[in-house]
C-alpha cells in the first residue's frame, strides 16, 4: 500500500449533492454531534 492522498477524491467530488432536503439533515446531525462532543 502506497501513500494515500488526503481530501475528497476528484471523481467523488462531482457526485456530491447539496439539496435542501439532505442539507437540513446534515446540519441537524452536525449540531447534535457537536453538542455531544462538547459534553
Amino acid at each position: 500500500i502506497g501513500h494515500l492522498k488526503r481530501g475528497v477524491n476528484p471523481p467523488s467530488l462531482t457526485e456530491l449533492t447539496f439539496s435542501p432536503q439532505y442539507l437540513a439533515i446534515a446540519a441537524k446531525t452536525g449540531i447534535v454531534t457537536g453538542v455531544i462532543a462538547l459534553a
